[in-house]
This record gives structure tokens, sequence and C-alpha cells, in this order.
């Protein structure tokens, strides 16, 4: 149980992205997942000097427009 705290569980996230998302017993709204794709081609340029990245540098990228 312990490993599940946070998580999110895709089964109700999916439905989420084509508008059937779940509404909480809280009234929150289950969001959809957002994901990368397979292409991940574009990850040196996050970090141009080959250093790590972190979430945020992903998260940040699109909003740079980064191409």
């Amino acid at each position: 149980m312990a490993d599940t705290e946070g998580k999110r569980c895709l089964c109700n996230g999916l439905p989420a992205t084509i508008g059937l998302a779940r509404r909480r017993p809280d009234g929150r709204v289950e969001p959809p997942p957002a994901t990368i794709g397979k292409d991940l081609s574009f990850l040196p340029r996050l970090s141009p000097d080959a250093g790590p990245y972190t979430a945020a540098d992903v998260g940040a990228w699109p909003a740079r427009g980064v191409a």
C-alpha cells in the first residue's frame, strides 16, 4: 500500500483524454495523463551540454518553443 501513495492509475486517466474524466467523491475531476510518446530524439535539446535534466526541464520544454 505504501508504494501506491501519490500514484495514479491509467485506468482512470485514459478515459479523461477523450472527455470521460471520472469525478472523485471530493468533486475533483481525474486529469488525463501526459505522455511524450516514443520519439525521444528531442531529449538532448533539453540539456545541450549532455548533462542531466529534471522533470521540470521536460515540463518547461514545450513552453520554450524548442522544435
